[in-house]
């Protein structure tokens, strides 16, 4: 089942990312670009269709989020960074605190998005127009 996770995320990461160093980013930094060749190599000789290389589709344009290889509800981002949904496509949260937002790309005003977490206290907003959530 875990293995099962992996994979689905391993797959999504591999859509997405422009090389297999940004796909081991993806994944947490488990693995190294080695690594992540060998299950590429696993996944096509067992009958799973991905590209021959990663295909880069997530572009400048978007930050692209896919996600966390271990935390249901938790997506990691290009450069590795956690986040999570917020708004109404956003599973229940500990805290109350609702949108609308300021994006921190396109500085419009959004009720849904992701907020990556960047640091200690500091999670800037993105919303669903300059983010793109892999489920």
């Amino acid at each position: 089942m875990m293995e099962d996770k992996f994979y689905q995320a391993f797959v999504a990461a591999w859509n997405v990312s422009c090389s297999a160093h940004e796909v081991g980013r993806r994944l947490g930094g488990v693995l190294t670009e080695s690594e992540v060749r060998q299950v590429a190599r696993h996944l096509k000789a067992n009958g799973v269709h991905i590209p021959p290389q990663p295909d880069g589709a997530a572009t400048e344009a978007r930050v692209a989020v896919t996600p966390h290889p271990a935390t249901a509800g938790e997506y990691v981002d290009g450069d590795g960074r956690e986040a999570y949904r917020v708004g109404p496509l956003a599973p229940p949260r500990p805290w109350p605190k609702e949108g609308p937002w300021t994006c921190s790309r396109c500085k419009t005003r959004s009720s849904g998005g992701v907020r990556l977490r960047i640091g200690p206290g500091h999670h800037p907003f993105v919303c669903g127009r300059c983010a793109w959530v892999v489920d």
